[in-house]
C-alpha cells in the first residue's frame, strides 16, 4: 500500500510539472514528450495496482474480467483510431499538428485519444476488480480535464473561429456531435 501512495504522490507532482511545461512550452516538442511520459508512468501504475491484491473487490472474477477486457479493448481501439486520424490529417511539424482535425473520432470527441486512454485504463481496473486502480483512473481524469483546458486554449489561439465552431458542435469527451444551427 505504501508503494501505491508513493506512486500516487509521484504522479501528482509529475502532473503539476507537466501541466506547467504544457502551459509554458507552446509549440515545442517538450510538452508532447512530457505528457506521453506521464501517460506511460500512469498506465504502469494502474497495471501495477491491477496486479496487486491490495484493494481488490471480493467479487466473482469472470464477469469483471469479461466486462473489463471489452472496455479496455474499446478504449484501445478508440485511442488507435484517433491517433491514426491525427497523424494522417494533422499536418505535423515535429510533434505539433498544424491543421485542426475534425473528422473520424474527432467528430465524437474533442479529445478522443485521452478518452480512449482513460477507457482502456478503466477496463483494466474493472477486469482486475481493483479499487486502487479505479482511483488512479479517476486521478487521470482530473489530470486529463486540466490538460484539455490548456490544449483547447492553444488550439483556439492557433485556429481561432475554426476551432471555436468545432468546440461548439463537438463534445469534450464522447457523444454525438451537436447539430449546426440553421443559417
Amino acid at each position: 500500500m505504501i508503494g501505491f501512495l508513493i506512486a500516487f504522490a509521484v504522479f501528482c507532482v509529475a502532473a503539476v510539472i507537466v501541466l506547467r511545461i504544457v502551459d509554458d512550452g507552446r509549440g515545442t516538442i517538450l510538452p508532447a514528450v512530457a505528457v506521453w511520459l506521464l501517460y506511460f508512468f500512469h498506465a504502469d501504475t494502474v497495471v501495477a495496482a491491477a496486479y496487486s491484491d491490495v484493494g481488490r473487490l471480493p467479487a466473482p472474477a469472470a464477469p469483471f474480467l469479461v466486462v473489463g477486457l471489452a472496455t479496455a479493448a474499446g478504449g484501445w481501439l478508440l485511442f488507435l483510431v484517433a491517433t491514426r486520424q491525427l497523424v494522417r490529417d494533422g499536418g505535423f511539424v515535429g510533434l505539433v499538428p498544424s491543421r485542426l482535425v475534425t473528422v473520424g473520432a474527432f467528430r465524437l470527441s474533442r479529445h478522443p485519444q485521452n478518452a480512449g486512454w482513460a477507457i482502456m485504463l478503466l477496463g483494466v481496473a474493472i477486469a482486475s476488480r481493483s479499487v486502487i486502480a479505479l482511483v488512479f483512473v479517476a486521478v487521470f481524469g482530473v489530470f486529463s480535464a486540466r490538460l484539455a483546458g490548456a490544449e483547447e486554449a492553444e488550439l483556439e489561439r492557433r485556429h481561432g473561429a475554426e476551432y471555436a465552431a468545432y468546440r461548439d458542435r463537438t463534445p469534450l469527451l464522447l457523444g454525438a456531435p451537436a447539430q449546426r444551427p440553421a443559417t
